[in-house]
């Protein structure tokens, strides 16, 4: 009795993990081996565009009112917030919004808990530090950390 409840269990999951990249797949109109381990937030889905092989852990929020580009084989760890958009603190109190397109080109590595500001292109086969909060663009195969994150090295 116990192993054929463990059976079900495992099939469910199964089940919950191909409903969960069907509809999202179905919402961001992207490939089909687009994968997502967990639940996602995601703002004005038609200005994203998500290539071949990416990754989404749980807990990523995409705030984007501009253009979102994720080239193929991006991961994107749990908790990961990702806004093209921010306040002119220049215009306070107007609170006028400001938005700026992001890119996130291929075979990059976003921490857990990273943020990805307005405007920001991260280049190919980067690591985005854990928690790191990225203001601004970066080189390819460079690691950034900290907040505001800085580069801590290159990769071969």
């Amino acid at each position: 009795m116990q192993n054929l409840l463990l059976k079900a269990m495992s099939y469910w999951s199964y089940v919950k993990q191909a409903l969960r990249n069907w509809h999202y797949s179905i919402l961001l109109s992207c490939p089909k081996n687009v994968i997502f381990l967990g639940k996602i937030t995601f703002y004005n889905a038609k200005k994203i565009s998500i290539g071949n092989g990416v990754r989404f852990n749980d807990g990523v929020f995409l705030n984007i009112g501009k253009k979102l580009i994720i080239e193929e084989n991006v991961t994107i760890s749990a908790n990961v917030f990702i806004t093209d958009t921010t306040s002119d603190v220049e215009l306070l109190p107007k609170h006028v919004h400001v938005r700026e397109p992001i890119l996130i080109k291929k075979a990059v590595w976003i921490g857990a808990g990273a943020i990805i500001l307005p405007g920001v292109t991260i280049g190919e086969g980067c690591v985005i530090a854990a928690g790191a909060v990225l203001s601004q663009s970066t080189g390819n195969h460079e690691v950034w950390v900290g907040n505001p994150a800085r580069k801590a090295g290159i990769l071969k």
